[in-house]
């Protein structure tokens, strides 16, 4: 059977070819592991059968494929997955896709192309799945780079077990890939495509710290450079055993989601850390030669003029040596989107009450940024200003 598996558009983002599609290229191998034809492609070709699995951001050019390929076969069938599709199943349905398949992609077969409405693909233990096929896209055109190495992405397991306000988690039950299966796909990467940088994608990587040990002694013994993300709490109640192994390992940065500085928006966000502990991560890690990068999300609910300047106060005390800064944007699943009245926040009321929060960006270039959101203190353009003074202010160019 010959299946197209389409990647989308994401203008939102500064550079489109940095991370490979890595979800949709695991379908792809466990398609072709059945014997499939498969190709993963920007636009929809001649075939009859179709996968795509686009974030929130990416659906209105999801939406705009699906249109495309009906209008040339109404008989095409199209299957969407992923993050957006999990939280919006019924929406996607209305909108046209023939099947919203649910869990995880790689149990995907011929038969769910031929299903109608909502499917649940099911979970299973990650070691059941082959290593992602990176031959099924140019993967050397993506070029990003971790201290002038060529870098690609690991993603070493599935799953989050906390419980932050702003996110729609699906999987908190965290699923782990075995140390033996991670050392294969390192060696897999290294020596067929040359890979001898890592960027590893899991939500929190160190977790479990003896799991987190044992793929440290892996990392070292192939002489790789990485970076991961990291919680603050953790890493102070790991401490600096684990810390030290990480950067001996070849750990350069880590990626920390503060999102505020101030600890009432902590608290308000469920975000289960505070900020001592936050700033006394990153001393740590800078104590072990680690590179901090710190994720802030601006307009979160009762974000006001004070709780704005705790954040740069906290800017102003703490050596990040990156930061990144976002506008909040309300995702449908997320515990403040489905308790939306008990929070100091608003959202356009056109948006809130259809869904397409994914016609605005929460992520962009400078100038390219849009606010759907406010709080009793501060308007959309407000945040906007906000973001966009902090970005100057503590963004190194």
């Amino acid at each position: 059977m010959k299946i197209c598996l389409l990647t989308c558009l994401a203008p939102f983002l500064v550079d489109e070819k940095v991370f490979p599609p890595l979800g949709l290229m695991a379908v792809g191998t466990a398609l072709r592991a059945q014997g499939h034809d498969v190709m993963i492609a920007s636009l929809p070709d001649d075939s009859k059968y179709f996968a795509i699995g686009p974030t929130t951001p990416e659906y209105p050019n999801a939406l705009a494929m699906l249109h495309q390929i009906k209008q040339r076969d109404k008989n095409s069938r199209v299957v969407i997955g992923g993050p957006h599709a999990t939280a919006n199943a019924m929406d996607c349905i209305i909108d046209g896709f023939d099947v919203v398949a649910l869990g995880d992609g790689e149990n995907i077969t011929a038969e769910t192309f031929e299903v109608n409405g909502v499917t649940d693909l099911g979970r299973r233990q990650l070691d059941g799945y082959p290593i992602t096929d990176r031959g099924l896209v140019d993967i050397h055109s993506y070029h990003y780079k971790i201290d002038g190495r060529l870098a690609t992405t690991l993603v070493t397991s599935r799953g989050c077990p906390y419980r932050c306000g702003f996110c729609s988690n699906t999987e908190r039950q965290v699923r782990y890939y075995s140390v033996d299966r991670i050392n294969a796909e390192i060696i897999y990467l290294r020596d067929w495509w040359g890979y001898k940088a890592l960027m590893i994608f899991d939500d929190v990587f160190i977790f479990n710290k003896e799991r987190a040990l044992r793929i440290c002694a892996v990392l070292k013994r192939h002489e790789i450079v990485w970076r991961c993300f990291v919680r603050g709490d953790i890493v102070v109640r790991h401490g600096l055993d684990l810390i030290d192994v990480m950067s001996s390992s070849g750990c350069v940065e880590v990626g920390i989601g503060i999102e505020s500085g101030s600890d009432e928006i902590l608290k308000t966000i469920n975000k289960g850390e505070d900020t001592r502990t936050i700033q006394e991560a990153i001393l740590l890690l800078h104590h072990g030669g680690i590179r901090v990068k710190g994720f802030f999300i601006v307009g979160l609910p009762g974000e006001n003029r004070y709780t704005l300047e705790r954040t740069r106060r906290f800017l102003g005390q703490v050596p990040l040596d990156d930061v990144d800064f976002t506008v909040y944007q309300p995702f449908r699943g997320s515990p403040i989107w489905e308790n939306r009245r008990d929070y100091d926040i608003n959202w356009d009321n056109d948006v809130g009450s259809s869904g397409r929060t994914e016609q605005r960006f929460y992520k962009g270039r400078q100038g390219e940024y849009e606010s759907i959101v406010s709080t009793s203190a501060l308007t959309q353009a407000d945040i906007l200003k906000e973001r966009d003074d902090l970005e100057r202010l503590f963004k190194s160019s």
